[in-house]
């Protein structure tokens, strides 16, 4: 919504006229804004409210802008410009990352789109519940993270410990808890007496189409 303000003393009437259009300067799809009026009188002293509608049900993914010009009786003109995007439709995943206490703490989990390929790194916060929302495009998902488990003072990681799910369609708004409970520990032997300097912690998914992270 907008407002034409007055601060004459007589009413002022307006003819509206609205143009918009898609980042490359076309057009927009008929239907994708609307307003609400194609005329408003704006009594003396006073203001008058517009109200344009932007529906995303039409038109492609993009940013959009729409003008909106009023022209009074003696040809003076007004622009108000109005922006709107069509984003691709989304849904809220939400991770939460447990410890082998049973504690809420940090991960690092990788978020990978098993349909486009594009991946990302996120991070939870014990300090914030653990928890930690991000917003990704409806699809198939890889959702995979190591939780960490620090000790008593909580400054030194305890143990690692890989949770998620694999595989996952995403409709809707979803929460995905990475409990470090349900992980079964892993030991090394040597056939020698040894001394452990490090190590590599990671894994290998392989999809249904063959490719694998």
């Amino acid at each position: 919504t907008f407002n034409y303000v007055n601060p004459s003393d007589s009413d002022l009437t307006l003819t509206l006229n609205m143009v918009a259009k898609n980042e490359q300067g076309s057009p927009a799809t008929a239907g994708m804004f609307t307003l609400n009026q194609s005329e408003v009188t704006v009594p003396a002293h006073g203001s008058s409210e517009l109200k344009v509608t932007f529906d995303p049900s039409f038109g492609t993914v993009g940013d959009y802008t729409s003008v909106v010009t009023a022209t009074s009786s003696d040809n003076k003109t007004i622009k108000t410009t109005i922006g709107a995007t069509k984003k691709i439709p989304s849904v809220d995943l939400t991770l939460h990352a447990i410890d082998r206490n049973g504690n809420p703490t940090s991960s690092e989990v990788f978020v990978v789109n098993l349909d486009t390929g594009a991946n990302k790194a996120y991070y939870t916060n014990g300090g914030t519940g653990g928890y930690k929302t991000i917003e990704l495009p409806k699809g198939r998902y890889s959702v995979m993270g190591t939780v960490y488990t620090y000790d008593e003072a909580g400054f030194r990681v305890k143990n690692h410990t890989l949770a998620g799910e694999p595989d996952v369609e995403l409709t809707a708004n979803k929460t995905i808890t990475l409990d470090a409970q349900l992980g079964k520990e892993v030991k090394v032997a040597t056939p020698k007496k040894s001394e452990s300097i490090g190590y590599k912690f990671g894994y290998h998914q392989t999809f249904r189409d063959g490719k694998f992270v």
